[in-house]
């Protein structure tokens, strides 16, 4: 015999593009030991094995001599929202992944302090990631060994790097223009896998990097094997360096009326062995995509006599008049400076890249809203849409815009008139606009009850003296008439002929009901929409024994009608109670009295009632004279408000504590007699998490973490045998399928799966 343990779980499944794990939260728990491999450190006592290692706000991990720890893991996190420090004194840490310094908040604050030993990197090391959190890397001994690139992105967060002493080696850097980088180089060594020789002029040039008082930055670039080295020197030791910024390209950007834009490349030298000045021989212009339209408008020869940060500035100019650009397109070439040491006839040559971009937008047209929907709830009466018309003017040549003309094509009724005439000058570009109204008349276009007239506006418009152009607005006009309906109910609902409703429990098959057409089903089948004002409707899911648990939690959106204005019109009323039998008899033989108000306030037979708005008392029968309270929700006019409501129901009697011994559960919804037409309800749907099963064929201590389309769920098997990881799209048809595949084992397990869903429920089963 098989035995299935589970637990169902609800997740929404947001989408990123990073790698998936569950956070490994570090916790001190081993204080006053701070070793990085003691498993009590971690919250579940446990290594990160495949998962997220996180130090947060005060947290200080240590790697200890006679460490050497590796193993495959999700990013790590040092300073997630505060300040946390992972100090290497010894030993030798490898992260299989990118290093976060600093990671969530601006508050954030991750500290690497490496004092012998080495600290490794597989991915990349990125300073500032989201929310400009800070980071500060200590290099006094040892090494820090990046494989990828260390990022130092321009963000409003603060980056400290001393390399003090020992090795930092990375794959290459990504300086941001304008990054807060403070990066001292003393005793300490950096070496770049590539060549960086551009975003080291950079960064000098912008004061992000420099060396300890009485040293220079000396750079050295290995042609063969394409390093790039950077030290700090008494003396300097390399080749002389002609460094730029920009390093690679400058871009110019030309908007129009505009003919002309200018930008500068600054020019500097860091010195080498021989202590020689430079000099610039020339400067040339070339691989033009558009001859002749890059100029140089400063000397095309100089000497530079002292080294960075002294420097000379080289002007470029682009003329728009000699390339002949139109709108977004954009034209390239390249600057090429010839320069050599004083006293070396050998010359070399820097090249930058140049990029002219060309803006010259037209006049843009817009019609606000793009769709118009209408409620006519009057069969005799005219409805009005308007669409407010606007423009921005022409970048070169703005002339004013002109609606030449309105028509109505493909109408489904009679009925609609244009009410503005045409031609209508807009003399003032945005924020000023213009009106386009168009009538409907039911009494032409006889729309009846629950149907609905569709048109389309279209615009004709033109820049003063420009050529026509076309835009379509559609119009839909629904006649939705304001009545007061019955309370919908299972389809074997009874008049009285009093002024209450007499409900004749039913056992009907599982699903959604409603009785008056004005409510319909929405695609998935499990919520309704409702389009009439002053109407009421219940919900109903009939034979629930397919969900347990003690708790009920129910879901809808609430959307209030896009004209709505008073508290009347903008409220949704509603309440939720479920029925049984309490003591087995037929079904017809109990009854639930409503009142006028549509207030279950007494039962007959041997009915049971939970109303979950009124204290979640069980009234068995009989129960005379109880009014069963209604909850309400206030939206705002044309906005979906999401509305979860749970329902503890595990402290009630014993028969009816669980939601399985409910023959039925109902939510019932109104709008107050005075609203106006148009609000909307949707989505309707309810689900239970039953509890987990405790003793010793459990499973504990489940987390689930999301990121990118994985979903690993990491848990606590208390027995050895098989375990699966199952979901599905609702709790209704509950259609349990396997998530990849299963896993074998006891203790500590993951799964790691794929998921695209954007929501689903999800349960772990171990059979047996």
């Amino acid at each position: 015999m098989k035995v299935n343990r589970c637990l169902a779980i609800l997740i929404g499944v947001a989408v990123s593009g990073s790698a998936m794990a569950a956070n490994w939260v570090w916790d001190g728990d081993a204080a006053p030991d701070t070793s990085w491999v003691n498993p009590t450190n971690w919250n579940n006592n446990t290594m990160y094995t495949d998962n997220l290692p996180i130090l947060d706000t005060g947290d200080f991990a240590t790697v200890e001599p006679g460490t050497d720890y590796s193993t495959a893991s999700a990013p790590l996190r040092i300073g997630q929202n505060g300040a946390a420090e992972l100090q290497v004194v010894g030993g030798d840490l490898t992260i299989l992944n990118n290093v976060y310094m600093g990671y969530l908040a601006a508050a954030g604050h991750g500290t690497l302090t490496v004092n012998s030993g080495s600290f490794t990197t597989t991915g990349n090391m990125i300073f500032g990631n989201n929310g400009a959190p800070s980071g500060t890397l200590n290099l006094n001994g040892g090494a820090v060994n990046i494989a990828g690139g260390l990022q130092l992105p321009a963000t409003a967060g603060t980056y400290t790097i001393g390399l003090n002493d020992g090795t930092l080696t990375c794959g290459a850097i990504n300086p941001g223009s304008g990054a807060n980088i403070d990066m001292t180089i003393g005793s300490g060594t950096w070496l770049i896998e590539s060549d960086e020789r551009n975003d080291i002029g950079q960064m000098l040039f912008q004061g992000q990097l420099s060396a300890d008082p009485g040293l220079s930055i000396n750079v050295d670039y290995d042609e063969v094997l394409t390093n790039t080295t950077v030290t700090a020197t008494a003396t300097p030791t390399g080749d002389t360096l002609l460094i730029s910024s920009p390093g690679a390209l400058l871009t110019l950007e030309l908007d129009a009326p505009s003919t002309i834009a200018t930008g500068d490349i600054v020019v500097g030298y860091l010195e080498g062995a021989l202590l020689a000045n430079v000099e610039v021989s020339d400067i040339l212009i070339g691989e033009e995509s558009n001859t002749n339209a890059f100029t140089l408008t400063s000397s095309t020869a100089f000497s530079l006599t002292d080294a960075v940060p002294s420097n000379e500035t080289v002007s470029i100019q682009f003329d728009n008049t000699v390339a002949g650009l139109t709108h977004s397109e954009f034209a390239t070439g390249t600057v090429f400076i010839v320069w050599n040491e004083v006293g070396n006839p050998t010359s070399q040559t820097n090249q930058i890249n140049l990029r002219a971009n060309f803006t010259d937008s037209p006049a843009s047209f817009d019609l606000d809203p793009a769709l118009v929907d209408l409620l006519l709830s009057d069969p005799s009466t005219t409805i009005t849409g308007t669409v407010v018309a606007s423009y921005v003017e022409a970048q070169t040549d703005a002339t004013n815009v002109i609606v030449s003309a309105l028509s109505i094509s493909n109408a489904s009724h009679a009925g609609f008139t244009i009410l503005t005439g045409t031609p209508l000058d807009l003399v003032s570009p945005a924020p000023n606009s213009s009106d386009l109204n168009v009538m409907y008349d039911n009494t032409v276009g006889g729309l009846a009850d629950g149907e609905t007239a569709t048109a389309d506006l279209v615009v004709t418009w033109q820049e003063a003296g420009g050529v026509e152009q076309e835009e379509i607005v559609p119009f839909t006009v629904t006649y939705a008439a304001a009545i007061q309906s019955e309370l919908i109910i299972d389809p074997d609902m009874t008049s009285f002929a009093g002024n209450v409703r007499w409900l004749e429990r039913q056992h009907v098959d599982n699903g959604w009901y409603t009785r008056n057409a004005a409510w319909t089903l929405d695609a998935s089948g499990e919520g309704f929409v409702k389009n009439l004002v002053n109407d009421d409707a219940v919900a109903q899911a009939s034979a629930i024994t397919f969900m347990t648990g003690g708790v009920l939690t129910v879901e809808f959106d609430w959307t209030p009608a896009t004209n709505a204005v008073t508290a009347d019109d903008l409220t949704l009323r509603y309440n939720c109670y479920a029925w049984f039998d309490d003591t087995g008899s037929a079904a017809g033989d109990d009854m639930i009295l409503l009142d006028t108000e549509k207030k279950a306030y007494s039962l007959s037979g041997n009915s049971g009632l939970i109303d979950f708005a009124d204290n979640l008392k069980v009234y068995l029968s009989p129960a005379p004279n109880k009014k069963y309270a209604i909850d309400t929700i206030v939206g705002v006019a044309g906005v979906t408000t999401n509305v979860v409501i749970e329902y503890d129901v595990s402290g009630l009697a014993e028969a009816v504590n669980d939601v399985g011994d409910w023959d039925f559960w109902g939510i019932r919804f109104e709008t107050p007699a005075a609203a106006i037409a148009g609000g909307k309800v949707g989505n309707v749907s309810a689900w239970t998490v039953p509890p987990v099963v405790e003793g010793p064929d459990s499973v504990n201590d489940i987390t689930m973490a999301i990121d990118g389309s994985d979903l690993i769920t990491c848990f606590i098997g208390e027995e050895y045998g098989t375990y699966a990881l199952q979901s599905c799209g609702d709790l209704v048809t509950a259609n349990w399928t396997n998530v990849g595949d299963t896993v074998t084992g006891v203790g500590d397990i993951c799964l790691t799966n794929s998921i695209s869903a954007e929501q689903a429920f999800f349960r772990i089963k171990l059979e047996e």
